[in-house]
């Protein structure tokens, strides 16, 4: 795949919103997979606690397809290649607390812009993987 001009400019999710749009996925906020059972996460390469947390890890992540792309600007417009793309199925909640022991989480209380967007955990690039049963390269 060539490089794609990014559908939201500006945005900061901009990598994940132009995978969305085309596979023609309606975003979403919600506590659920973007794409039924399948979540899309991606990765930009450039030149939690409780039962509660548990299940809702779960839910929202339980299969990912997990998208590495490289990025670049030109004349102001961001371009996104899309390397990789994996398939992680299964997530394991105790994989995700190994790698908060392992310092690979953090947490973002997200309200940045005057707007609460709620709270996130950050997972250090390239560790969602680990967190998986299964990955299968696509």
């Amino acid at each position: 795949m060539g490089w794609i001009l990014g559908g939201r400019q500006g945005n900061a999710g901009s990598v994940a919103n132009t995978i969305e749009d085309l596979l023609e996925i309606k975003e979403n906020n919600l506590p659920l997979a973007n794409a039924g059972e399948w979540e899309i996460k991606p990765s930009v390469k450039e030149a939690l606690r409780s039962q509660r947390c548990s299940s809702k890890l779960r839910t929202k992540l339980h299969n990912t397809f997990y998208a590495k792309a490289e990025v670049k600007r030109e004349k102001g417009k961001e371009y996104f290649r899309y390397a990789v793309i994996e398939m992680l199925s299964s997530f394991d909640f105790e994989k995700f607390l190994d790698a908060i022991e392992a310092g690979a989480v953090a947490v973002d209380f997200d309200a940045r812009t005057g707007h609460n967007h709620g709270t996130k955990f950050r997972l250090t690039q390239n560790w969602l993987p680990a967190l998986y049963a299964k990955s299968v390269h696509l």
